[in-house]
């Protein structure tokens, strides 16, 4: 007597947390790699009429500031999607022991039951059921 699950929920296969985190890495190398080699391109023999811009002050403490809160919302993020997915792991673990228990001693119990003769069986019955 084997006790199937009623719903299997195999959650996300790894695989696909793999080809997600490969493309998005390909994506940030990409993008740091073609970012910097928009160099203007130069014809030798001709010179810029216009001057170089002179730089513009930047604020660094707003930057920081703004850079901190984005990393502070995306470390939450990040922490809030690990804890989900150790406490489902823990709970469908804990499951499939359950599980695994119940079948070695339920159904062991049963596989015993079912040599006995017919009139001990259902002395078995009448016990267990009172």
């Amino acid at each position: 007597m084997q006790i199937h699950p009623i719903e299997k929920n195999p959650g996300i296969p790894s695989w696909k947390l793999w080809l997600t985190a490969g493309v998005i890495g390909f994506v940030v190398v990409g993008s740091l790699y073609f970012g910097k080699s928009k160099a203007k391109p130069r014809v030798l023999g001709v010179q810029s009429v216009f001057s170089s811009p002179t730089p513009v002050p930047v604020e660094w403490e707003a930057v920081y500031k703004d850079v901190s809160q984005q990393a502070q919302t995306a470390i939450g993020g990040v922490t809030k999607q690990a804890t989900a997915l150790a406490s489902d792991t823990a709970s469908k673990a804990g499951e499939v022991v359950g599980e695994y228990i119940f079948q070695n001693t339920v159904g062991n119990l049963v596989k015993q039951v079912d040599k006995l003769p017919e009139k001990q069986k259902e002395e078995v019955k009448k016990m267990i059921c009172q």
